[in-house]
């Protein structure tokens, strides 16, 4: 039973790697819009979030994932440098 924890945990921990890894790839990024406005999302990798500059909306990512959920998006004031 530990064994089958420790490989779904290793597994779970590999693919959140694998993708912000693959964030980087342009043509995953040409995929993936802003839930709200559904321009481009540019990743910024140094911040840790998805940007929407069309209307200055941050996503989370989170333990890899992208959070592009409407409510999990913050408003990025305009004197605040991206």
């Amino acid at each position: 039973m530990w064994a089958m924890r420790r490989t779904a945990a290793m597994a779970a921990m590999t693919s959140r790697r694998s993708f912000s890894t693959t964030l980087q790839d342009p043509s995953v990024l040409d995929h993936l819009v802003c839930p709200i406005s559904k321009y481009a999302l540019e990743y910024l990798p140094e911040k840790g979030i998805l940007f929407c500059r069309d209307i200055r909306v941050a996503y989370p990512i989170r333990n890899g994932i992208p959070i592009l959920v409407p409510t999990e998006g913050r408003l990025v004031p305009d004197d605040e440098e991206m």
